[in-house]
C-alpha cells in the first residue's frame, strides 16, 4: 500500500474516531446535566405543592446557579432556542414562586422540566433522530 493513502487513512480515522468521542462526550454531558437539573426542579415542585415558599424560593437560587453553570456548555452544542426556553421559563418561575402562585409555579414547573428533559433526548444519536 502506498504511503500516501495509509496517511490518509489513519487521518480519517483520527477524524471519525474524534467526531464519535465528541457526540459521545456531548450526550453523555447532556444526560447527566440535565438529570441534576431536572432533580432539583422535582424538589422544587414538591416544595411549592406544600407552600413552602421560602424554602421554594432557596431551591429556585440552586437551580438557577447550577442554570448558570450549565448554560455555557450546552451553547456550545445545542440550539440556542432550547436555551432560551429554559432561561424565559426560570424568569417567570422565579415571578411565581416570589409572588407566591402555586398554580403558575406549577404550571411553569412542568413546562421547564419539559425543556430540561427534552434536551437530552432531542440530540441524543438514534434512528429517529437521523432521519
Amino acid at each position: 500500500m502506498n504511503k500516501h493513502i495509509f496517511k490518509v487513512v489513519i487521518a480519517l480515522s483520527l477524524i471519525i474516531i474524534l467526531i464519535f468521542s465528541w457526540g459521545y462526550y456531548c450526550s453523555k454531558l447532556l444526560k447527566t446535566t440535565s438529570s441534576g437539573l431536572d432533580a432539583t426542579a422535582a424538589s422544587l415542585e414538591d416544595l411549592v405543592k406544600s407552600n413552602k415558599w421560602e424554602e421554594a424560593d432557596k431551591k429556585l437560587s440552586d437551580i438557577q446557579k447550577s442554570w448558570d453553570k450549565t448554560e455555557p456548555k450546552w451553547a456550545i452544542m445545542i440550539d440556542h432556542f432550547e436555551i432560551d426556553n429554559i432561561d424565559n421559563s426560570m424568569v417567570r418561575m422565579s415571578k411565581f414562586v416570589e409572588e407566591k402562585s402555586p398554580d403558575d409555579a406549577l404550571a411553569e414547573l412542568g413546562a421547564l422540566r419539559k425543556f430540561i428533559q427534552h434536551i437530552p433526548l432531542k440530540n441524543a444519536l438514534t434512528i429517529k433522530n437521523v432521519l
